[in-house]
């Protein structure tokens, strides 16, 4: 149906220099980044549907206190497998965040990234001399380490670095 009226010009977005195609190093951080994700989320819902075996086997392994009450801290084993799930549903969030942003260059999402991989293999160096979980838990955990150490190496190179540099600002028309 003709209304007789001049149509209004079509209005398109200007294109995101995100949308372009991903650079090579950063595409390596972001297969790195989400195989980390992965790992988390595939031993989560292992220590999920393990999880009285898992907590049969870290009671066997702990010493316990004279007096403890055995079942109140077996009910709290348990919540630590809840715990766990919020905890990766939470990183998956922010995974998925810092990704977006690291995707249209914000340095911010950079420094996360490297913050992640650092923290990530403290926190699993301290798992690894714990001696409560059992060896398929290790097996990952050391596979996750493997891929948080390369996640780093990746995030340090000087391509990298310099993608996410500091912007040097000039000063009141001082060229340095």
């Amino acid at each position: 149906m003709d209304t007789g009226l001049p149509k209004a010009p079509r209005v398109t977005a200007a294109a995101d220099p995100a949308d372009g195609p991903v650079p090579p190093e950063l595409r390596t951080v972001f297969v790195l980044l989400f195989t980390n994700l992965g790992l988390s989320v595939v031993l989560t819902v292992l220590v999920f549907v393990f999880r009285d075996s898992l907590v049969d086997h870290q009671l066997a392994h702990t010493v316990l206190q004279p007096g403890t009450d055995v079942e109140r801290f077996r009910t709290a084993l348990h919540q630590q497998v809840w715990f766990r799930v919020a905890g990766v549903l939470l990183v998956s969030a922010v995974y998925l965040r810092v990704g977006y942003r690291l995707r249209r260059g914000h340095r911010a999402a950079y420094r996360r990234v490297v913050w992640i991989s650092i923290g990530g293999l403290l926190g699993l160096l301290s798992l690894l001399l714990s001696d409560s979980y059992p060896w398929w838990m290790r097996v990952e955990q050391l596979a996750q380490g493997a891929v948080l150490a390369a996640l780093l190496w990746c995030v340090t190179r000087p391509a990298m670095r310099d993608r996410f540099a500091k912007e040097k600002k000039l000063k009141a028309g001082f060229l340095r």
